[in-house]
C-alpha cells in the first residue's frame, strides 16, 4: 500500500513534531518525501513555463523545475493537469531531472491524454459516478474517484485490482466528506492481501500511515 499525500505533507503531525505548511510549497513536498510519502500535486504553465499550482498561477509561482529536483528515486507523483499541452515539457523534466521517480498523469482532456500516451508519460485512468467504463488499456493505473459519495465498494476496486495495476483511491476528505467508511474499505481489502496495488491520496498522510502502517 502507498500513501500519497494531496498537495504534499502540508497538515504537519504535532506527534512527531512536524509544523504544517502550506499547501502546494515546497516544504510540503519537501516533508512528504522525507517520510516516504507519494505527492499529489498541480501543473499549469505561465509564460512558457510549467509551475506548481492549483489555481491560475501568479507570477512567483513555484517553478516545476524546483519540484522535480527534490524528488527521491522510487517517488510516486500523482501529476494533476491543469492544463493542455503540457505532456512532451513534462516528460523532459522527468527523464532528466527525476528519472528514477514514478509520476503519472492525471485529469487531462481526452485529447490532451493522446498525448501522454504518445510521448510515454504514464497516465491513470479516472473512475468516479460519472466515469464507469474502462476506455483507455494503456493506462497505467486507475483514479478512484467520489465526488458526492463513496459510490464504490470492496468489489469495484477488487475487479480494478484483478488488472493488475494500480487503484488509487480519493479520501473522501478532499470533497469534505468523513474518511472512515472508506479508509474501512481499504483496510479489509488490505488484511486480504490485497494491498500491493492500493494507493490512496489523502490530506492526512500521517493519520493514514498511522492506520495503514503494517501494510506500507
Amino acid at each position: 500500500m502507498k500513501i500519497i499525500a494531496h498537495r504534499g505533507a502540508w497538515s504537519g503531525d504535532s506527534k512527531l513534531c512536524v509544523p504544517a505548511c502550506p499547501k502546494n510549497s515546497l516544504e510540503a513536498f519537501k516533508t512528504a518525501v522525507r517520510f516516504g510519502f507519494g505527492i499529489e500535486t498541480d501543473f499549469r504553465d505561465i509564460c512558457g513555463k510549467i509551475v506548481i499550482s492549483h489555481n491560475p498561477p501568479e507570477a512567483d509561482a513555484l517553478p516545476a523545475e524546483d519540484f522535480f529536483k527534490i524528488l527521491h528515486p522510487g517517488q510516486i507523483v500523482a501529476v494533476n493537469i491543469k492544463a493542455d499541452g503540457l505532456a512532451d515539457a513534462l516528460h523532459h523534466l522527468w527523464t532528466e531531472l527525476a528519472p528514477k521517480a514514478v509520476p503519472f498523469a492525471f485529469d487531462m482532456s481526452v485529447p490532451d491524454t493522446l498525448g501522454y500516451a504518445a510521448c510515454g508519460f504514464p497516465f491513470f485512468e479516472r473512475q468516479s459516478e460519472y466515469e464507469k467504463s474502462v476506455v483507455w488499456p494503456q493506462a497505467a493505473g486507475f483514479w478512484l474517484d467520489g465526488f458526492h459519495s463513496t459510490w464504490f465498494g470492496e468489489a469495484d476496486i477488487r475487479t480494478l485490482l484483478d488488472s493488475e495495476r494500480p487503484v488509487c483511491i480519493v479520501s473522501p476528505e478532499l470533497h469534505g466528506r468523513e474518511e472512515h467508511d472508506c479508509w474501512n474499505i481499504l483496510e479489509k481489502l488490505a488484511r486480504s492481501g490485497r494491498s500491493q496495488n492500493i494507493w490512496l491520496c489523502t490530506d492526512k498522510p500521517f493519520a493514514a500511515a498511522e492506520r495503514f502502517g503494517e501494510f506500507l
